[in-house]
């Protein structure tokens, strides 16, 4: 009936990966109890209900163990079938390297944890493919250097379902999770093709060189993904000053958008020389690109010294946890900072937040949840 479409499910992501999917459920759901009356005036109790998926767990086991055989053979078929001849329209996914260096990398980070297997090719071929951008079909080079994600792997059926462009639905009335192609997901330039081609090379990420010569008067950071959101924490970990730009500007040929971090080393003289060997440090720890810049003179735009790059105060976070925030919501929250940021935060309970002197903090972050202030606590926050 539903639960049954979105890769990620306790049934469809084993069946996305050769395995029988199934959910057992009787009487489900938060409001079920201990008791429930059904259609026919009989009552299901919460022992039933204990008792029913003991049984069918047992017998899902015992079934399984009479027909080793027949699941193992089917378990090597899906793969071989997988490995020769991938069932979907589209046999081959190409994302283009002149994507962020930031998105590329956390895209073959999930490919990897996956097992879905990427590489390059070594030389120019020109091929058919649908354009996820401009949903229309175009004639592209593939070109060494560029992400190819070939259907025909072990992993073929998930490489498909996740990256499909179009996933049909037979009925649009659903509340299920309905969009996750992994190139409109991480906002990537790719291509989809019916036609194979094998990236034989290895993909690798290209690490930044450390800029030497003539020390780099600042670095230009551009802002298009969490990588660089998870840079920008190290940078203010490690004390290092940043500013943000608020308008485009231009230089030495190349443009730079509003949000481009920039790094200066005025704001950094009191580094005891170690400016720039740190910054580079964590640039290639992190893989991170950035622009060496030799001036503060801009070719178009407004100057490095000027008040259009807004200086980042450090940020100091607390968070809410326990109630009235809602556990999931609470939860993504420390999440977000502690594992993808990986930026320090606090955890207050409200009655801590009560008693405590707030000066310490400049972010109060407040999950969902069902909070009520009375006016002393919202003029401490004021």
């Amino acid at each position: 009936m539903f639960d049954l479409f979105y890769p990620s499910y306790g049934d469809t992501y084993p069946v996305y990966n050769g395995s029988i999917g199934m959910t057992y459920e009787q009487g489900g759901s938060g409001r079920a109890g201990r008791a429930g009356m059904m259609n026919n005036g009989d009552t299901i109790t919460l022992y039933d209900r204990v008792a029913h998926h003991k049984t069918t767990a047992l017998s899902t086991i015992e079934i399984a163990a009479l027909n080793a055989d027949k699941l193992r053979d089917n378990f090597n078929k899906f793969f071989d079938d997988s490995r020769n001849n991938p069932v979907g329209k589209y046999k081959t996914y190409i994302v283009k390297a002149n994507n962020p260096s930031g998105k590329l990398k956390r895209l073959t980070q999930l490919l990897d944890k996956h097992l879905i297997k990427y590489g390059t090719v070594e030389a120019n071929s020109k091929v058919s493919a649908w354009d996820y951008t401009t949903a229309q079909a175009a004639n592209i080079t593939v070109e060494p250097g560029d992400l190819v994600i070939s259907a025909f792997q072990p992993k073929g059926v998930l490489t498909q379902v996740l990256f499909d462009p179009d996933a049909p639905l037979v009925d649009s009335l659903t509340y299920d999770i309905t969009a996750w192609s992994l190139p409109y997901a991480h906002g990537l330039k790719a291509y989809a093709s019916t036609q194979r081609v094998n990236g034989n090379k290895t993909f690798s990420l290209q690490t930044p060189t450390a800029k030497r010569g003539s020390t780099p008067y600042a670095y230009a950071v551009r802002w298009q993904s969490l990588e660089d959101a998870k840079f920008l924490s190290a940078l203010l970990k490690a004390g290092i000053k940043v500013r943000y730009a608020k308008r485009e500007f231009r230089l030495n040929k190349e443009v730079f958008a509003p949000g481009t971090l920039v790094i200066n080393q005025a704001d950094n003289r009191k580094m005891d020389g170690q400016f720039h060997l740190r910054f580079e440090q964590i640039a290639n720890d992190l893989k991170q690109d950035y622009t060496a810049l030799t001036t503060g003179f801009v070719d178009e735009g407004k100057d490095l010294g000027s008040d259009s790059y807004v200086f980042i105060q450090k940020p100091v976070v607390a968070v809410v946890g326990e109630r009235p925030s809602f556990p999931n919501e609470f939860g993504q929250v420390w999440h977000y900072f502690e594992q993808e940021l990986q930026y320090p935060l606090s955890v207050l309970t409200m009655e801590v937040l009560k008693a405590i002197d707030l000066d310490r903090y400049n972010v109060l972050v407040f999950p969902e949840g069902s909070f009520r202030f009375d006016d002393a606590m919202t003029e401490k926050f004021k």
